[in-house]
């Protein structure tokens, strides 16, 4: 699923204002939770990448680490493909 230009501009907003009120220690991990929330709403990676990367340093943080995470499964089903081929 993508996001509207205004869906987009909402969930931004959303963090932008949620983010003043967390702890400066609790900003990494509460924006992975953002993210995995948003993903977890079936929500497409490479749109959520496209919409928020750049905006925070936090949020850059957290969809590097999920792109990172699913780059790997990918990696690790290809391996299991070819293993099961042979």
């Amino acid at each position: 699923m993508r996001l509207s230009t205004n869906e987009s501009e909402i969930l931004v907003e959303v963090w932008s204002s949620l983010k003043q009120h967390i702890a400066t220690k609790d900003k990494n991990d509460a924006a992975e939770g953002f993210v995995q929330t948003l993903l977890g709403s079936g929500l497409d990676i490479d749109n959520i990448y496209e919409e928020f990367y750049g905006l925070d340093n936090y949020l850059d943080r957290a969809l590097n680490l999920v792109a990172e995470f699913e780059e790997t499964e990918d990696d690790e089903d290809e391996w299991l493909e070819e293993e099961w081929d042979e």
